[in-house]
């Protein structure tokens, strides 16, 4: 049986202000299945002195408590706070609401609830696979994580009607473990709102300036964009302002290295921004910079890219689908091609313009009302 109209239950241990791109990605995605008239519940992690229940756009979000202790991340144990704290909400709230289907961003730690659910009420769930959750994502840091949660990871897969990944690299190297499985992972890309994020007529500022979205780890490789910011030459130095946008373990360390190569006063780190106040740092940029070793989708490519920047990413599945070489920036694959990538869009103006409009229109394709359609057509199909 299809229903026109369906209760669906979002779950992700991060939403905004916790998070990044996932926890975008499910705040835009709810708000989108609500205008194409769906119920919606959005189930989330609390955080200090956030209003545990509120309505947001039409849907209603519920933050349980994970003992979650900072905005950018989560570790093991809060994550497994959160599974139990919401295994043993649900089992009280679904007594007055009850979904017919479930959408879990990434499989762990949102997955395993949903496996619960499925075992225990027969409510089918669809897996949103956004990363990390991947065996073999950034192997290096997550190597040990992937090996010991692989058996959760595949009976969590196993039972999921749908496993979706947000990019054609993502969904790739997820069918490496699916076909273990048996099981078929599809592709949905992620989108953007051009109605928040949107280009400035006439940037003002006396300097030129780069900046940088992102958590502060390893796998951002914030490192490779100190150093090429360090071999520029100090003409450009001088005119150069780089604003790096996170929070993360590294912070510290980051900030040590610039001040050792003395780029403290080029390099400014602003620490965790509400996402309200993105917007306007994009459009005051001039160039946007993602050297990360591993992406899945990154939002922060799509919004720099609806704000009308160049961008400068490394060679890397994710940021390849997005970033066209020559065309809307410059994909790189080390610290001397990030530098010289540097040098040549500081010093050729109409070249950033060009790539900037061509960010723009590639932007465009890109919506999160197309995102939310594609779920809810799985949603119904899986129902």
């Amino acid at each position: 049986m299809v229903r026109l109209k369906m209760k669906i239950l979002l779950i992700n241990y991060e939403f905004p202000p916790l998070g990044g791109g996932a926890g975008n990605a499910t705040q835009n995605i709810a708000k989108e299945l609500v205008r194409l008239e769906q119920e919606v519940i959005v189930i989330s992690s609390s955080f200090n002195n956030l209003t545990r229940e509120e309505n947001l756009n039409g849907y209603k979000l519920i933050r349980v408590k994970s003992l979650r202790k900072e905005r950018g991340q989560s570790n093991p144990w809060e994550m497994i706070i959160f599974v139990i704290s919401v295994i043993f909400f649900l089992s009280k709230f679904l007594k007055k609401w009850r979904p017919d289907i479930i959408i879990a961003f990434f499989s762990i730690p949102s997955g395993i609830v949903a496996y619960w659910l499925k075992k225990r009420y027969k409510i089918n769930y669809i897996i949103s696979l956004r990363g990390g959750d991947v065996p073999g994502f950034y192997a290096k840091n997550l190597k040990f994580y992937h090996w010991l949660t692989l058996p959760i990871n595949k009976k969590v897969w196993q039972k999921a009607k749908s496993i979706i990944a947000n990019s054609k690299g993502l969904q790739r190297l997820a069918q490496q473990t699916a076909d273990q499985l048996h099981k078929k992972v599809a592709y949905i890309p992620n989108g953007v709102d051009t109605n928040i994020f949107y280009p400035l007529k006439q940037k003002g500022g006396n300097k030129f300036k780069i900046i940088f979205i992102g958590r502060l780890t390893e796998q951002k490789n914030i490192e490779m964009l100190i150093g090429a910011i360090s071999q520029l030459s100090e003409k450009i130095k001088n005119n150069l302002k780089c604003e790096i946008i996170g929070q993360g373990p590294l912070k510290k360390k980051l900030m040590k290295m610039a001040n050792k190569l003395k780029l403290n006063k080029i390099i400014i780190f602003l620490g965790w921004l509400d996402r309200e106040d993105l917007p306007d740092k994009y459009r005051e940029a001039d160039i946007f910079i993602l050297p990360s070793k591993d992406e899945g989708m990154p939002n922060v490519i799509l919004e720099a890219m609806a704000s009308g920047l160049p961008i400068i990413a490394t060679d890397i599945s994710g940021n390849q689908e997005l970033v066209a070489s020559n065309l809307n920036g410059i994909l790189i694959n080390n610290t001397e091609e990030l530098t010289n990538a540097l040098i040549k869009m500081i010093n050729d103006e109409k070249l950033r313009i060009n790539f900037g409009q061509q960010s723009l229109i590639k932007s465009r394709y890109y919506s999160w009302q197309k995102v939310a359609k594609q779920y809810l057509e799985i949603c119904k199909y899986e129902y």
